[in-house]
């Protein structure tokens, strides 16, 4: 088991650095930023929305087992009340803070 923990950092980074490019790439303008600062807003940004996925997770099985539903049932339907919270976070976070332009001094 703790390979597999090992791996998990990396394995993270490396996820981070590839969505930044191609969000960067594709999906946003650079913010006119320096390289660095825009990263260190995208994981920022990637964190929070990887915690507000988690608590939504955490909460809807709590309330739908809570509701009288299967674990086995309630358990899936977090995961995508989790998913879906983290994903609009993460593109409202990309585009209004991450990607933002710069403000002009």
């Amino acid at each position: 088991m703790a390979p597999a923990r090992r791996r998990r950092a990396p394995a993270i980074a490396a996820a981070l650095l590839t969505t930044f490019v191609v969000n960067r790439r594709f999906a946003f303008a650079p913010s006119g930023r320096a390289l660095p600062a825009e990263f260190g807003r995208y994981v920022a940004v990637s964190a929070t929305g990887a915690a507000l996925s988690m608590a939504t997770y955490l909460l809807a099985v709590a309330a739908l087992t809570g509701a009288g539903l299967a674990a086995a049932l309630a358990a899936p339907l977090g995961v995508a009340m989790g998913s879906g919270v983290g994903m609009i976070a993460n593109y409202f976070g990309y585009r209004g803070f991450a990607f933002a332009p710069a403000r002009p001094r």
